[in-house]
């Protein structure tokens, strides 16, 4: 039978009842490079050199269910971690006295971790000297020095000299964000569809299961659905719920906190990493700025957040969350209901193009969004001056902002457009020079 409860962590390569070995999932990228990285990276064994990621606490119970993959869940909140994080020290992360008005904290969503090409750039942007040398990853687990739970758990936070970057799943109540106290500098909130990062979050869940040496489980999508809306398998919190808290925290703290959509750094990658670093109040100007720009472009043939395999990658990720939709559509009636609750605060949240996303998700339609929406997000767009009045041709082609934010452009009056005419015919007229006549008989 397989086992049920809380079990003592299993001893690495132990396999268990309910695990089979199985064909590796053709989006995720599985192969032997990938469980050799997860098997070092994300838990890490006793004599390995990455090993001393495993530090798991006698006491702490582990959860097998449902699926059998031993993790960690928290005790003041519906939140799953891995395996080896403490969730007795991540519980004491809000009140965190080594963080620094320095430190930039990436708030990451779990279903970003598989194949996130991104974070290397990031921290060149903001000068971390530590991820040189990285190439393309796995999963954002190589990077386990900015891995903040795990930090936190195997040697804890010390204060340096100057920038230090983190990522966290953690939402934004168990973060040292307040205003007063010790607190990160600076937050960017990676967002992008939930039904795209839910999906993909069923990869991380296998990464757990081979990093605990249990064998690659074998999960169906429409079992982690419906396991995943019932709150039994969420990482780092229910994806919707955190990412509308921190939505909220951004609207609370726009100096603080920065909600950034992972299809910009796709469409419009320049003007991301401007943006970034000038909310991150970096120069315009550097070599860090100029690095990390070009890191973002060299690995977009790759897919920055999803292996492309010769398609457009926001073509793969609506892919991604056409299958959500086909697979809620088999799930009970229950399920589709609660799922349809758990949405219904998002059209109302303080951020109009998360606001937009969670109408189409009430409709069960796709989000593409309009390509000013990046340009407006940063503050460096330009508005039309025909939106406000319904007027414009152009509608979601338009270059120029809709956003309904900008004020009016009142319209300038008949006679003052005219009057402006005739002073540029008249300037015009100026700059064309006289035509001397043709001397007699040239022109006969």
């Amino acid at each position: 039978a397989k086992p049920t409860g809380s079990q003592p962590h299993p001893a690495p390569n132990m396999g268990f009842m309910g695990f089979a070995e199985g064909p590796r999932p053709m989006s995720g990228g599985w192969d032997e490079h990938t469980d050799k990285v997860v098997m070092k990276a994300c838990n890490g064994h006793p004599g390995d050199p990455g090993g001393d990621v495993m530090n798991i606490e006698a006491e702490q119970p582990i959860a097998m269910q449902p699926f059998v993959i031993p993790h960690a869940k928290m005790s003041t909140a519906d939140i799953c971690l891995p395996s080896w994080i403490t969730t007795r020290k991540v519980e004491q992360l809000a009140q965190e006295t080594e963080i620094g008005g320095n430190d930039i904290l990436l708030a990451l969503s779990p279903g970003f971790f598989p194949d996130i090409q991104i974070l290397q750039s990031l921290w060149t942007l903001i000068g971390d000297p530590d991820t040189s040398g990285i190439g393309l990853v796995k999963y954002a687990c190589e990077f386990k020095d900015h891995m903040l739970e795990g930090v936190i758990t195997n040697q804890g936070l010390k204060k340096k000299e100057g920038r230090r970057g983190y990522y966290s799943m953690l939402p934004p109540s168990m973060l040292p964000i307040s205003s007063s106290g010790p607190s990160f500098g600076k937050v960017v909130v990676l967002v992008t569809d939930p039904r795209y990062l839910i999906m993909r979050q069923m990869l991380v869940w296998q990464a757990l299961s081979v990093g605990a040496g249990c064998g690659f489980p074998r999960l169906y999508e429409d079992e982690f659905l419906q396991c995943y809306i019932e709150n039994a398998v969420c990482l780092g919190g229910e994806e919707l719920e955190r990412l509308a808290l921190w939505t909220v925290e951004a609207h609370r703290q726009p100096d603080k906190v920065k909600i950034v959509f992972a299809e910009d750094f796709i469409t419009e990658p320049e003007i991301v990493m401007r943006g970034l670093s000038q909310f991150l109040g970096l120069p315009n100007v550097n070599e860090e700025l100029e690095t990390a720009s070009q890191q973002i472009v060299a690995r977009q043939q790759n897919g920055l957040f999803c292996p492309r395999g010769g398609k457009l990658e926001l073509e793969c990720m609506l892919e991604v969350v056409k299958e959500f939709e086909e697979v809620l559509a088999t799930l009970p009636q229950s399920v589709q209901a609660a799922w349809e609750d758990k949405m219904s605060m998002w059209p109302q949240l303080p951020h109009p193009r998360v606001a937009s996303l969670g109408m189409s998700m009430q409709q069960h339609t796709f989000f593409v969004a309009p390509m000013w929406w990046a340009s407006h997000d940063f503050g460096v767009c330009k508005p039309c001056s025909y939106a406000h009045r319904g007027l414009c041709r152009t509608g979601e082609d338009c270059a120029y902002c809709h956003e309904p934010s900008h004020p009016a452009r009142k319209r300038e009056s008949m006679k003052t457009r005219s009057r402006r005419k005739r002073q540029a015919a008249n300037a015009q007229q100026q700059r064309i020079p006289s035509r001397t006549p043709s001397p007699r008989g040239l022109s006969e």
